[in-house]
């Protein structure tokens, strides 16, 4: 059965009253009602709830894929064409900042020269969570790193994201740097005498001291991510419901135990 989220709680119900099934998860017979007309969306502790209590696939209950009993040895993959769409509600652009990329490479490694500071893409980031990490998105920029020398932290292809409004050095943090005309992403901690010891966490890679003057930060390294694929997905692809084995079948009962 392929219905929707409410009717499949219905089905799950079956002849009990509405009242005594929400008695079983303290949930009142009303909002089991609206849970089952779909007029109000069911909180995810009763969902994880009803699949306990009824051995239910929480695949087939979300989705209404796969089989309807929760097996520990089957695993559900839906097929390519049914995809996995839960909801989408329209976003509204007023919740989200944008924040531009730009066509200039961070060196971890050797250093690289600043080739351009042409604004490449904008990306769009929740305006809470930008509120959260940064005073404005207008401090805000993107840029692609290049070299291995902060890894593991930062890998060779990772987009970071600096505020350029954190240019106070911070011991410990990292920081997008500028030595002469080369722009770098390194760890930064105080030394005697006005000095700034410039770490990378490649352990492979020597730090070294540099007078204060001599450096200039740009802005503090606040997010950063990767891609983990180089290439898309083929464009057909067989897949089948994977089985497992579990590491401890349960005894057919039907079964003597076994001797030793």
């Amino acid at each position: 059965m392929n219905s929707g989220l409410g009717q499949r709680i219905k089905e799950v119900r079956g002849s009990t009253h509405q009242g005594d099934f929400g008695a079983q998860f303290g949930v009142n017979v009303n909002t089991i009602g609206r849970y089952e007309s779909e007029a109000s969306s069911p909180k995810a502790d009763f969902l994880l709830a009803l699949c306990r209590h009824y051995n239910i696939s929480p695949t087939w209950l979300l989705l209404g894929q796969g089989p309807r009993e929760y097996d520990p040895t089957h695993i559900y993959i839906p097929e390519p064409e049914e995809g996995l769409r839960l909801a989408a509600p329209t976003a509204d652009p007023d919740d989200y900042d944008l924040v531009p990329l730009v066509d200039a490479h961070l060196s971890a490694g050797d250093g690289a020269f600043v080739l351009s500071e042409q604004t490449t893409a904008y990306y769009a980031f929740r305006l809470a969570w930008v509120r959260s990490v940064a005073a404005s998105a207008r401090s805000l920029v993107l840029l692609h790193v290049s070299g291995d020398s902060m890894q593991p932290t930062i890998k060779h292809g990772d987009t970071v994201m600096i505020d350029t409004a954190r240019r106070q050095l911070l011991d410990g943090c990292i920081f997008a740097i500028r030595i002469d005309h080369t722009i770098l992403v390194k760890r930064l901690s105080f030394r005697p005498g006005g000095r700034i010891r410039v770490v990378s966490d490649n352990r492979d890679c020597e730090p070294y001291e540099i007078a204060a003057d001599e450096l200039h930060i740009l802005g503090q390294v606040i997010w950063h991510c990767r891609v983990l694929v180089n290439e898309p997905p083929p464009a057909t692809a067989d897949v089948q419901p994977a089985r497992i084995r579990p590491a401890h079948p349960r005894p057919d009962p039907k079964e003597p135990p076994p001797t030793t």
